[in-house]
Order: C-alpha cells, then structure tokens, then sequence
C-alpha cells in the first residue's frame, strides 16, 4: 500500500467507529506516513527555496561585478582611454577575474582617482616598472611575493621588496658591474668598441655610477651613435647635479662632454649652449684659471664660427 493511499484511507476513517487492535495500528501507520509526507514536502520546499536564493546571490554577484567594472570604466573614461583595451593592456583578457581581487579592485581604482597623469601615462610607466622587474635575477620565493604584489597593484610592496633584494646584493651587484666595466675597458684599450658596448649593454640597466656611464657614452660617440651618447652622458650629469652640484669641475666636464657631442652632430647652437655652461663653471671654481678653460674656449669658438658659416 503506498504512502497517498494509506494517507487517504486514514482520512476516510468513519467517525464513530471503534478503534480496534488492527485499527490502532492502521492509524499509527497513516500517522507515520503523514508524518513522512510532510518531511518529503518540506525537503523539497527547502530545495527549492535554497536554490532560488543560490540563484539570486549568484545574480547580486554578477550585479557587483558590473557594477564595480562601471565604476571603473567611468573613472578610465576621465583619464581619456578606451575601458575595455585600458584593462586588458594593464591585466589580460582575464581582467574581470583579476579585478574580483578587492585589494586589486581598490588599488586600481585608487590609482584612476589619484594619479594625474591619462590612461596611456599609467600603461607605460606599468610597463616601465614591469620591465626593471624582469631585468632581475630573483630568487623562486622572492619572485613569487613581487609577482603577487605587482598583479594586486602594490606597488609601494613591490618597491620594498626590490630595495631589500638591492641591499642585501648591493656588494654583489657591485662586483659584477666592476668586472663587466674591467673587461669593457679592455676592449676600449684595443679600439675592439663593439666588444666594449656589448659589455657595457650587460650592465647598462644598473649602471649609477657617473665615470662608467660617460665611459659608455664615449664609445657610443667614438662609434658615431651621438643620440646614444647623449643618452648616457646625461645620465651622468644628472647623477653629478644631485650628489655633486652644479659648480663643480666635474659637471663642467660633463657639459663639454654633451657639447662636444651636439657639435658632432652639427647641433652648433645646442653645443654653444653646453660649452657656455662649462666655462662658467670653470670660471667660477677656478679663480686663476684652469688648463681645461682654454680648451673649452676653443671648442666655443669652433662652434660659433661653424654655427656663423652655416647661416651665411
């Protein structure tokens, strides 16, 4: 007899009927059956609603989702780029996964609400950072916690990280840029300069020191790549106008060093400027005079005239 079946006949039992032995039992059964109807009716009611809220904080998620990716698509819209190619150049085709992150979500949006600088000034310095990044030699773990932090947007932790790796290598790093330096050098000595530069490339990224990257510059000038040598004889002034200043002899033969350069290139008014600057330096530092005064004069005095040839 199946469960309805008991249930109904249960239901039909006459009202003034005595309740024998068989009886008692036949109403104990319909109760037990009733009882595990009303278990089976309220499990199903339970899956039922259970499944019914499932798909609905599925759809509150998805809502979020869209709504966050709004959010930040307004705000990628103020900085003058393309949503959708902005976060897939800064984060992948997988950019809706990565940005569920919420300490990515919120460093992200941060940056679009801090920074100053447009879309396409936030992908290139990315990129810039993600490229000194990938010049380094770090350890599994190490590489490990920069990858995450880089990918979560940390970067104040991925710069942390970079300084502590410097710092406990600086001895070592120095060493392997001395010894790529040496070798360069003796190239230099045998006029092999494309040996000399593919040295100098090795450590060009690490390079802060100012004689080795005027040394760098000199080869590319000698090997007639001027805009190359500018580049490093720059950096070289740069590094000297913090740590040494502008008055002092050795910027002032940076300067001629870039005059010399742009002179090479027959830049004759951007020379003139650079040689200007160094006599006055030497001029200044030097109150009776310097050998290297003269020869700056000469170079200033070569420029001007080449400079007044070439306008008449």
């Amino acid at each position: 007899m199946s469960v309805l079946t008991k249930f109904s006949n249960f239901l039909k039992l006459p009202r003034g009927d005595t309740i024998g032995e068989n009886n008692k039992t036949t109403l104990k059964d319909s109760f037990l059956s009733l009882l595990l109807l009303l278990t089976i009716f309220g499990m199903i009611i339970y899956a039922i609603s259970n499944n019914n809220a499932k798909h609905n904080k599925t759809d509150k998620q998805q809502d979020v989702t869209h709504n966050k990716l709004d959010k930040l698509k307004a705000l990628i819209k103020l900085k003058d780029g393309n949503e959708t190619d902005l976060l897939i150049k800064y984060f992948g085709k997988d950019y809706k996964v990565i940005l569920n992150h919420p300490q990515t979500y919120h460093n992200f949006r941060t940056l679009l609400k801090t920074s100053k600088k447009n879309a396409d000034e936030l992908l290139t310095e990315r990129k810039k950072l993600f490229k000194k990044i990938a010049s380094r030699s770090f350890n599994t773990s190490l590489k490990s916690q920069i990858d995450k932090a880089f990918k979560e947007l940390r970067y104040k932790d991925v710069r942390e990280l970079i300084d502590s790796f410097l710092e406990a290598n600086a001895d070592r790093e120095k060493k392997i840029i001395k010894a790529h330096y040496i070798k360069a050098l003796s190239f230099m000595e045998e006029t092999r300069y494309h040996e000399a530069k593919a040295e100098f490339e090795k450590i060009a990224p690490n390079i802060d020191d100012t004689e080795i990257l005027s040394d760098y510059a000199r080869i590319y000038y000698i090997s007639g790549e001027p805009d190359k040598a500018i580049e490093y004889y720059e950096k070289s002034l740069k590094i000297k106008l913090a740590t040494l200043g502008e008055n002092h002899p050795s910027t002032a033969t940076s300067y001629n060093n870039i005059g010399l350069t742009w002179d090479s290139k027959g830049e004759y008014d951007k020379a003139i400027e650079y040689y200007e600057k160094a006599l006055s330096i030497l001029n200044s530092v030097f109150a009776n005079g310097h050998p290297n005064i003269k020869v700056i004069e000469s170079n200033l005095n070569s420029a001007k005239e080449s400079l007044k040839n070439e306008i008449n």
